[in-house]
């Protein structure tokens, strides 16, 4: 299954955003990642056959510039919802999930980097025709 594109309800250690994947490219991607009134861009790559994943978000506005290293696994669940005369309608839940790694800029003392967990949610939900026995 390849990665689904859209806005994913992220939350990174105590922190909520967006995370918004919109292009994909031989097995890549790109998006933005937006924390309050801060967005970051973000790149990254997904391998279909394991469902792993990784990422980077660069901010720039620091100097020298600071780096999040995302990784981690994409888990779907699928549940029939509810049905609707004629029509059957599932909720997929899709959740991204594991650590990142934290790149601080740091221009005096020691470079230290620090992993965090984080978990990203999209919820879609699909209405389906049902099979109509015959007369």
């Amino acid at each position: 299954m390849p990665l689904p594109l859209g806005s994913w309800n992220l939350s990174a250690n105590n922190s909520s955003a967006t995370l918004t994947i919109n292009s994909t490219a031989s097995g890549g991607y790109a998006g933005i990642a937006s924390f309050a009134s801060v967005t970051f861009p973000i790149v990254g790559v997904f391998d279909e056959t394991s469902q792993t994943f990784s990422f980077l978000l660069i901010d720039s506005s620091t100097s020298p510039t600071s780096y999040r290293s995302y990784t981690g696994r994409l888990y779907t669940a699928s549940v029939m919802t509810q049905s609707i005369g004629d029509f059957k309608g599932f909720t997929t839940t899709y959740v991204l999930a594991e650590l990142f790694d934290d790149f601080p800029q740091s221009s005096t003392g020691p470079f230290n980097a620090n992993a965090y967990t984080w978990l990203a949610t999209l919820v879609n939900f699909l209405l389906v025709p049902t099979a109509r026995g015959g007369p």
